[in-house]
């Protein structure tokens, strides 16, 4: 994947990042720099739910659900579940 910029009389064509194997989300990510392609709410409700993870798995789980009932299928809100899961049987 290539990039083209245009500056003012200047064009440039730059290789992107590596994208195989990775999601359309995060190839939009990489390639145009953003934090996150997610509405500020849901990357902000994302981001308490890693930081409740430390201390509170109840919690998180929570609002995982709640998240889930707004935004359905997501592959974060999936590997969110698979972690919470995996420290309730082996801790970690």
């Amino acid at each position: 994947m290539y990039r083209l910029s245009v500056d003012m009389d200047t064009i440039s064509i730059t290789q992107g990042v590596p994208s195989y194997g990775k999601e359309m989300d995060e190839i939009y990510q990489d390639f145009l720099g953003l934090e996150t392609i997610r509405p500020k709410e849901v990357h902000d409700r994302i981001k308490e739910i890693y930081a409740l993870m430390e201390s509170d798995l109840d919690e998180a789980e929570k609002v995982l659900k709640e998240l889930q009932e707004i935004v359905h299928q997501d592959s974060e809100l999936e590997k969110i579940q698979m972690l919470i899961a995996r420290r309730r049987t082996i801790g970690i």
